[in-house]
């Protein structure tokens, strides 16, 4: 009996198919290397360790730390082989995995906000002692909105006109 020849493509979505039944969500440490951001919104890395390398996709919105190479990560993501062929992670959440990674990841973002000035002391102003307003801006259905308007009843001495939008 011989088996029923299958397109590339066909080939390629049983594989997918396969992949995404045994393992729908897996979870990998390692090392980050090749990191880079395409277009703004893509972001491209592999995950190594001493023997093996992955390569890993997802979209930047979804970092929600900074990494660069070097850094041990622990990946959450679904395996799966590109059209191109290619074996790929698509990764839906990074998180730290090493010792002084977390102290790494903040001298990271603070270089990157003193290269935007935002430590400069000259875009410092003095905080009121007593604001005479405050902006919330989020749902009107929220629980944020609600706890707002439960603390700043006449009870608490404080009235603040809100409405939801």
């Amino acid at each position: 009996m011989n088996p029923q020849p299958i397109t590339v493509t066909q080939f390629v979505d049983i594989i997918n198919e396969t992949l995404a039944f045994a393992y729908p969500e897996v979870v990998i440490e390692g090392e980050v290397s090749s990191f880079k951001v395409n277009q703004g919104r893509w972001v491209f890395f592999d995950l190594k360790d001493d023997k093996n390398v992955v390569s890993c996709f997802m979209t930047l919105y979804q970092l929600k730390l900074p990494i660069e190479d070097g850094m041990k990560i622990r990946v959450t993501g679904t395996p799966k082989v590109t059209k191109f062929s290619k074996f790929s992670l698509t990764v839906r959440s990074v998180e730290l995995a090493g010792e002084g990674e977390l102290k790494r990841a903040m001298e990271l973002l603070r270089r990157k906000l003193e290269a935007e000035g935002l430590f400069d002391p000259a875009r410092k102003r003095p905080l009121p002692t007593f604001p005479s307003r405050i902006g919330l801006i989020t749902s009107g259905t929220s629980a944020a909105y609600a706890d707002f308007i439960r603390s700043s009843t006449p009870a608490s001495g404080v009235w603040m006109s809100c409405s939801p939008t």
